[in-house]
């Protein structure tokens, strides 16, 4: 599964239909041949990426990112440009492009503050404002934003996500048609 920040949602976020492939150094191309027929369609255009010309990679490898286990567990993601809070739990293994943003921890107490006003104000005043309202959430902010040490534990904060991420669920399943 793929994400882009325009495709998240508060408070959870699933599948959006898309998926990325994603083939690392050490995997044998010829070993998944559908996957190499699709990708040659692609065969000039990742051919002529500049990391390939300089020789790092096979023509299809992408980009190899360091630490991909943590998309494969619970996390918390939110997009890099918003105009409301817009954190969500994201459970399906989505690998993010460069629009969104991971933490991970699949706490329901934190997910439940970062929604809040709270935070909220903190980061319209700390992060820069961008096209018309909307704030850049890059790491070098974030990583500021005060988090009490008590709550990614606290029971009403877990309760209350619980209850929004449940609520957020069968709204999208509702529009899904499921």
């Amino acid at each position: 599964p793929y994400g882009r920040g325009r495709d998240l949602t508060k408070w959870y976020s699933s599948f959006n239909g898309t998926y990325l492939v994603c083939t690392r150094m050490a995997l044998d191309i010829s070993d998944y041949p559908a996957v190499e027929q699709h990708l040659r369609q692609f065969h000039a255009q990742l051919q002529n990426r500049y990391e390939v010309r300089r020789g790092d990679y096979a023509w299809w490898v992408i980009r190899q990112v360091a630490q991909t286990e943590i998309f494969e567990h619970p996390k918390i993601v939110y997009p890099d440009l918003c105009s409301r809070p817009t954190f969500a739990l994201n459970e399906d293994g989505m690998f993010p492009n460069n629009t969104v943003f991971s933490i991970p921890s699949g706490s329901l107490s934190l997910l439940a503050f970062l929604n809040s006003r709270l935070a909220w104000f903190w980061i319209t005043r700390t992060c820069p404002a961008n096209r018309g309202g909307a704030y850049r959430l890059f790491n070098q902010y974030m990583d500021r934003l005060p988090v009490h040490r008590s709550i990614p534990e606290d029971k009403k904060l877990t309760s209350l996500g619980t209850q929004m991420v449940e609520l957020a669920r069968r709204g999208q399943a509702m529009r899904a048609g499921h």
